[in-house]
């Protein structure tokens, strides 16, 4: 069987092998990223958090990429509300916003899709695993053809946010998710939150499709663009037998969840996608 990956809540920082050659980190992404109601009391709602966010934070709570890799800079284009594949700051936008930077990133990392999920309004209108594929695609090409020779890009696979149901119950969410969806507030995914069985085995599987297509265009982009080192943290689904090697097999639990929405991780949430990111990132045992 894989090994898993462990997290642990204790906040130590530690070097990349190669730290003293870090100097910037950049991130795409949507309001995981961005930490969104990642350090909030039950029943309010903070907004962005970044201080707080598996990528970007400052928090040694979290210990963020940015600590463990030890990088003198960030500067992260990451939305709230961002898809991988619509809208005015998808993944291809924020590329071209990551290209424009004054100082271009060593290092970027790329956390894109549950918006992309969560957005549609039933398991029929998902994009196509083509569609999403290619918006990918997009933010590939454009990175490839302005990031330095040596800077490092790790896709991110997008998390089963149809386990957010299981956890939510299990944090007692339902009654917060039935007020949401009472007040059309869409932050809580009510494609997972709302609907039955049947619907969330779509989702589900459909995740894992957009998972397996970001290996296929990770593969590709090692050959057409072999002067940029890309890699991604999926090895395959919890179907294949591989728990919690990746942000995609990662099964959420009640506390892992910010309270305040019952969407978003909490900020031990974001510790462990830390740790998922800065080990299959770096390629470090488990």
């Amino acid at each position: 069987m894989p090994a898993t990956l462990f997290c642990s809540a204790v906040a130590v920082a530690v070097l990349l092998p190669a730290a003293a050659q870090a100097q910037k980190l950049s991130g795409i992404g949507d309001s995981i990223s961005q930490g969104y109601n990642a350090n909030c009391p039950s029943w309010f709602f903070c907004g962005e958090q970044p201080s707080y966010s598996f990528g970007q934070g400052t928090s040694f709570i979290v210990n963020s990429l940015y600590l463990r890799g030890g990088f003198p800079q960030k500067q992260f284009v990451s939305v709230s509300g961002a898809e991988m594949v619509g809208g005015s700051n998808n993944a291809a936008a924020q590329a071209s916003r990551i290209c424009a930077q004054a100082t271009l990133p060593t290092d970027v990392v790329l956390e894109l899709g549950g918006n992309d999920v969560c957005n549609r309004s039933g398991a029929s209108s998902l994009y196509s695993v083509t569609t999403w594929g290619n918006a990918l695609q997009a933010a590939i090409d454009t990175l490839a053809l302005c990031l330095p020779a040596g800077a490092r890009v790790h896709v991110l696979s997008m998390p089963r946010v149809d386990f957010l149901y299981d956890a939510g119950r299990q944090a007692g969410c339902s009654i917060k998710w039935y007020l949401a969806a009472l007040f059309g507030a869409r932050v809580t995914c009510q494609i997972v939150t709302t609907t039955g069985p049947a619907t969330r085995a779509q989702v589900g599987a459909r995740v894992d499709q957009y998972n397996e297509e970001i290996r296929a265009r990770v593969e590709t982009a090692r050959i057409f663009y072999p002067d940029i080192v890309w890699s991604t943290d999926w090895q395959g689904s919890r179907a294949q037998g591989f728990t919690n090697t990746s942000v995609g097999t990662y099964r959420l639990t009640g506390g892992d969840l910010a309270q305040a929405d019952c969407f978003h991780p909490h900020r031990t949430g974001h510790c462990k996608l830390a740790c998922i990111g800065h080990k299959t990132w770096n390629g470090l045992d488990s």
